[in-house]
């Protein structure tokens, strides 16, 4: 118990040392970023090079971290922004909808017996399936079991992946379909193992970036809302 909370207290003194140090020039400093997986493909690349650009001094260092532990990592002062899969943020935290985008079906593209074209996902229900589990991801994991409830079905989970990324290198094994954001294709192998295919019936999962309200680095806000 001292040392979690020791451990805060020198992140805050560094925290305060360093916004102290950068305050009068703005320019420097550094900005420590967490982030899940899928948005290191996207909006990250875009997100850093236009920081850069503008703040060609200031350090960005990156961590990668699970959606369920982003609000933790900020109040406790371990990052100063959060690229994750939330809908929905504590008092005390800022937010700021990066992505909003439809869900998709991935499946192995050897799979003839699911049609072509917008597939249905009751057409898929007893199919094995890939699975973010919800301690990973808690909105993430709530919109896909919405898209399944929609189509009148439980899905049997048979494999669990940590990430999207994991889903789909799951899916190219030739073992199981997924739902995925719509922006994971960009990510899957390029040599065509997975196949995409639109939803009948779908819903919409959002990528936000997260911070402290009273975030004492000035730089929080600039990456967050260039």
């Amino acid at each position: 118990m001292l040392l979690q909370h020791c451990r805060r207290l020198v992140n805050l003194a560094d925290e305060a040392e360093s916004a102290t140090r950068d305050a009068p020039v703005g320019q420097l400093g550094h900005l420590r970023v967490g982030a899940v997986t899928s948005a290191f493909f996207d909006p990250l690349p875009v997100m850093l090079n236009q920081f850069r650009t503008t703040h060609p001094r200031v350090e960005v260092v990156l961590r990668e971290l699970d959606t369920h532990h982003a609000v933790r990592a900020l109040t406790d002062h371990d990052i100063d922004i959060a690229l994750v899969r939330a809908l929905a943020t504590p008092p005390g935290i800022a937010r700021r909808t990066l992505l909003e985008e439809e869900f998709v079906l991935a499946l192995p593209a050897g799979w003839d017996h699911v049609p072509e074209g917008t597939v249905d996902l009751a057409d898929v229900a007893r199919e094995p399936w890939v699975w973010l589990p919800r301690h990973i991801s808690s909105d993430y994991h709530d919109q896909v079991v919405a898209c399944c409830r929609a189509a009148g079905f439980a899905p049997v989970v048979t494999n669990t992946a940590d990430s999207i990324v994991s889903q789909l290198a799951m899916v190219a094994c030739d073992i199981g379909v997924a739902v995925v954001p719509a922006s994971a294709a960009a990510h899957a192998p390029a040599d065509g193992r997975i196949r995409f295919a639109r939803l009948s019936t779908t819903t919409t999962i959002q990528l936000a970036a997260l911070w402290l309200e009273q975030t004492t680095n000035p730089a929080v806000a600039e990456f967050a809302t260039p």
